[in-house]
């Protein structure tokens, strides 16, 4: 574009110089005085020179106005293509090319964003792989050493024998536990998640809940109190299924931390009921709350992990308490971490 222009205007410029002394020479047959010689170069350069001063500032003000910005364009578009988008675009005037710049820079920022969270999103889906194969080795390993460890006699007696057969039935627990979680996490994820809504009475769903998970949390030596204060004729309407296994997602991320405390409260409104885990023990700071219900989000990353945690059961019980039309929140107070969760309360009659 430029250098036709350029060829454009230089053709205009020659043939205005020319043409005034062609018409001259034809007006006096190709022999002049100095005098009229004179006057024919002046008619020449009376249309020329105003010409070249117009075409000078003209092709200055396109180099600036429109070829700059157009080159500076096509190099950000080369450099984005290329797959680098820190290349931001300097043009700042109201008129057409400046707010084609303006669109084309925020389709920059917009894939440099883009960009960024999907860098972030692969780290945390290898990290979540490194830690499902962590995972899975651990129990597969344990319930490998105490089958050959039985194999060869490891067992002295009839008691031994029973012991070790109860901890490979909890490490073949665990496995299915963990394949249970993905298989919910993986239909989550692609929307296959349904709920079977079931009304029932909430505070003896909560006494439910709580006889189930409480003796696993007493076995493992945690002190653990439930404190039910939801009315008696209080219903909600919920996948049992569904419920059971968030419930079975908050007491594990609790008992991972907890030290002395471990608490299930049930408390109601007009509107909600409220079913809340306590646990002390943990290292969350504030910042991080919102983060905790994100898929593979764990704390625990930036010490290496040790837990193995996967960083997907807080995820899951947020998509399951979504589908029962509920709302799940985590806050701190003082050193006790706390995990509630919002279920709408029933009107009709059962």
């Amino acid at each position: 574009m430029k250098w036709g222009l350029l060829s454009t205007l230089k053709s205009i410029l020659i043939l205005l110089i020319i043409l005034p002394l062609l018409i001259g020479l034809l007006l006096t047959g190709f022999s002049s005085s100095r005098e009229q010689l004179f006057f024919i170069i002046s008619l020449s350069l009376f249309f020329a020179i105003p010409y070249i001063l117009v075409t000078m500032v003209l092709t200055r003000f396109i180099k600036i106005r429109v070829v700059k910005p157009l080159e500076e364009l096509t190099q950000v578009s080369n450099e984005i293509l290329s797959g680098n988008l820190d290349c931001p675009i300097d043009y700042n005037r109201n008129d057409e090319i400046g707010r084609f710049a303006a669109h084309f820079e925020k389709m920059r920022l917009s894939l440099k964003e883009n960009k960024t969270e999907q860098m972030a999103f692969e780290q945390k889906r290898r990290q979540f792989i490194t830690n499902i194969t962590h995972d899975l080795k651990t129990p597969l390993a344990s319930i490998s050493g105490y089958v050959e460890g039985l194999g060869d006699g490891m067992a002295v007696d009839e008691e031994d024998f029973q012991k070790y057969l109860k901890v490979i039935d909890k490490k073949v627990k665990e496995l299915d536990t963990l394949i249970g979680q993905l298989k919910v996490f993986n239909e989550s994820e692609e929307d296959q998640l349904s709920s079977k809504g079931e009304e029932t009475y909430a505070k003896d769903f909560l006494d439910e809940l709580y006889e189930t998970c409480g003796i696993d949390v007493a076995l493992q030596g945690i002190p653990c109190v439930l404190i039910n204060e939801i009315e008696n004729d209080c219903r909600i309407k919920v996948d049992k299924d569904h419920m059971q296994r968030v419930i079975s997602n908050l007491v594990n991320n609790a008992t991972r931390y907890a030290v002395n405390t471990f608490e299930m409260k049930g408390w109601n409104n007009h509107q909600k009921v409220y079913i809340s885990v306590t646990n002390d023990g943990h290292h969350l700071q504030p910042e991080e709350l919102p983060k905790l219900f994100d898929r593979y989000y764990s704390g625990e990353y930036r010490n290496g992990n040790p837990k193995g945690h996967l960083g997907i059961g807080l995820s899951i019980s947020k998509n399951l308490v979504h589908l029962m039309k509920g709302d799940i929140k985590a806050s701190i107070n003082k050193n006790r971490f706390i995990i509630t969760i919002e279920l709408p309360i029933c009107d009709e009659v059962i």
